[in-house]
């Protein structure tokens, strides 16, 4: 059986055109056309899982897709009424994908960070996995004093893992970034 290619979040990264001047609109409106086949002036989600899939070559679709998913959605529902679009329209407009492909860029980094606790591979982090990872998780901004209480709040579900939507929110809420400064967390005993 072949294994799984992997996803290789700093290269994909570092394709993403997010600079903020004329070059890096530039390559947006390019990327843009790009996966806009029909030339309608918007893209749907499936449009942007091909358009990542066939232009960036991106092949492990699999854990592609959820970040795909939670970008396309992160835009949609930060529409205002100021916005030309609603919270309903289930398609983005070249206005917003600047702002699509940067919290594209951070959820890759959420993956990255997930990826390295992950060591088994089987896409959830379990009690073991998350404490070797504390140095990991301190080194991305957030020291753990209680282990268990942090692993708990994080496993929403109860499952007993730490699923990557789970992970997600909680390195959102506690701003972790894969450079990330140290910060506490949880206020009493050790590990």
């Amino acid at each position: 059986m072949q294994q799984p290619i992997k996803l290789n979040c700093k290269e994909l990264r570092e394709m993403i055109p997010l600079e903020d001047n004329i070059q890096g609109k530039i390559e947006r409106i390019n990327l843009f056309s790009l996966m806009d086949k029909n030339n309608k002036g918007n893209l749907f989600l499936n449009q942007i899982q091909i358009g990542f899939r066939d232009l960036m070559n991106v092949q492990d679709i699999f854990d592609f897709r959820q970040i795909i998913i939670n970008s396309f959605e992160a835009v949609r529902l930060s529409r205002t009424e100021k916005s030309k679009l609603n919270k309903n329209e289930q398609y983005l407009v070249f206005s917003e994908f600047r702002k699509f492909l940067y919290y594209f860029n951070q959820y890759l980094k959420y993956f990255e960070m997930f990826d390295l606790l992950d060591k088994n591979s089987d896409k959830a982090i379990d009690f073991e996995e998350f404490k070797k990872g504390l140095p990991l998780i301190k080194k991305w901004g957030i020291i753990i004093f209680n282990t268990k209480t942090v692993f708990n709040e994080l496993d929403k579900d109860k499952s007993g893992l730490i699923l990557f939507q789970e992970f997600c929110r909680w390195a959102i809420e506690n701003n972790l970034d894969i450079n990330g400064k140290n910060r506490e967390s949880e206020d009493e005993d050790s590990q």
